[in-house]
């Protein structure tokens, strides 16, 4: 393919990726998203309250929300305070306004990444974009934060790659919009790239006086101390977390003890993935590795992930499946990044299983261009198989599922938001009841990823 025919194939992607966000946001509106409690929440550091509080959280988004949310409903906005100051800047604007262009921004950061990630595979930047797809508009329609990181440690990996290591411990900072996504990745730079170090303190020293001067010194005290404990324990009962934590909680293992065994696994997932990115650095001699592989492999563990935040593992995916020269490897690297690719929770419309075919059909074309037609074509059909599959597990879970009135909500002001927001979650069954089928693809990818990336680059360098 020429340089001006990949052009316009991105071009095409672009535009249609960005219309798709234009129409999410028209359907869905601010007072669907997860996005009016960031834009409350920084409409109560404006006003220098509490934005971790029921109040005056409560009120701002009952009021964007315009009779859709469940009466004395509250949604929390657990972001550190240097994230909260973005949204103390977009909620100066008619939420309308700021949601769109938000939810822009959300497709311009899935834009930059792809072509980020081109650079440093080769790889066609639509077909990346394709790819990346299913997930950024899902973050459009929940209005959440992870592809600005995602855009973050797609940047650092790049300017390792581009030999500034000095920014690309700017640019891995940057990723703590989710701090549990960014760690891993700040880590790895902070061992294994010491040219990075200081740049990593320094944005952190940069971030931490943003947030005391965002919200003061006392609310990021209760931040680190009681806002992110008690949003963990709020969601050990909500059926779309991934988190280890939950699954042990659903075994009926007691909450505390889950939260910790929860943060124990987060921490060995950590120990992992540094360890998978040296060795498949050294391999390869592919520096970026150490900062787009831990992202991915610590998924693995914690207490608190959504479907929204695994958009930062694809990058792993693509990047080992770029690495991979024995087709057994391309095979399973390909499929990995197929199964990561697919949005799997989602009731199966018209518009998701196009999407998602769409993605499965560009990661397929990735592999291929890697000379393994046979792997792709089985890669391909096999998820296909278990995309219906899940969709159809999907369907008939929401089909089945009670329709019970919603019930009011009852919260202090002076609490914090996450208690009431347990509250929301027991209100409503569905909200709560087990959900494993749709998880099944996203853990087993990261599990072949595992696998796969050493083996990968072992590969690479025998070639």
């Amino acid at each position: 393919m020429s340089a001006y025919a990949r052009l316009a194939f991105l071009a095409i992607v672009a535009a249609l990726l960005i219309a798709s966000t234009i129409a999410i946001v028209r359907a869905g509106s601010p007072e669907r998203q997860s996005f009016k409690a960031f834009y409350c929440a920084g409409a109560a550091v404006n006003q220098r309250a509490d934005p971790y509080r029921v109040e005056p959280l409560r009120g701002c988004e009952q009021q964007v929300a315009r009779g859709t949310m469940v009466p004395g409903a509250v949604e929390p906005a657990p972001l550190p305070g240097y994230a909260l100051a973005l949204f103390a800047l977009l909620s100066r604007l008619p939420v309308t306004l700021a949601a769109m262009l938000f939810s822009l921004a959300i497709a311009a950061a899935g834009i930059a990444s792809a072509l980020l990630l081109a650079r440093m595979t080769g790889y066609a930047a639509a077909l990346i974009l394709l790819a990346l797809s299913p997930l950024l508009l899902l973050n459009v329609a929940y209005g959440e934060t992870p592809p600005f990181a995602l855009l973050a440690i797609c940047a650092s990996g790049f300017l390792i790659w581009a030999r500034r290591p000095h920014a690309a411990g700017v640019a891995a900072a940057c990723a703590l919009i989710q701090p549990n996504v960014a760690l891993p990745a700040l880590l790895a730079l902070l061992v294994f790239v010491p040219k990075a170090r200081t740049s990593i303190v320094v944005s952190i020293a940069v971030l931490t006086a943003l947030s005391a001067a965002t919200i003061g010194v006392e609310k990021n005290v209760e931040y680190l101390r009681s806002v992110l404990p008690v949003q963990a324990w709020s969601e050990l009962i909500a059926s779309d977390q991934y988190s280890v934590s939950r699954v042990l909680f659903e075994a009926g293992v007691a909450p505390s003890l889950a939260l910790r065994i929860g943060q124990l696994a987060y921490a060995v997932a950590i120990v992992l993935s540094l360890v998978l990115a040296y060795v498949v650095a050294r391999r390869s001699q592919r520096y970026e590795a150490y900062a787009l592989i831990p992202p991915a492999i610590a998924l693995l563990g914690g207490v608190y992930l959504h479907d929204i935040q695994f958009i930062v593992a694809l990058p792993a995916a693509i990047f080992v499946l770029s690495l991979s020269r024995s087709s057994a490897y391309i095979r399973f690297a390909a499929l990995a990044a197929l199964l990561l690719a697919v949005v799997w929770t989602q009731r199966p419309g018209r518009a998701v299983i196009a999407v998602n075919a769409a993605a499965v059909a560009a990661v397929a074309s990735l592999s291929i261009r890697r000379r393994s037609m046979r792997a792709a074509i089985g890669a391909t059909a096999i998820v296909v198989a278990f995309v219906t599959g899940s969709f159809a597990v999907r369907a008939l879970g929401h089909a089945a599922a009670p329709d019970d009135p919603p019930v009011a909500i009852s919260a202090l002001p002076s609490e914090l938001a996450p208690f009431a927001w347990e509250r929301y979650l027991r209100s409503d069954p569905d909200l709560t009841r087990p959900l494993y089928v749709p998880k099944l693809p996203t853990w087993a990818a990261l599990v072949l990823l595992v696998i796969v990336s050493p083996a990968s680059a072992a590969s690479l360098k025998r070639a």
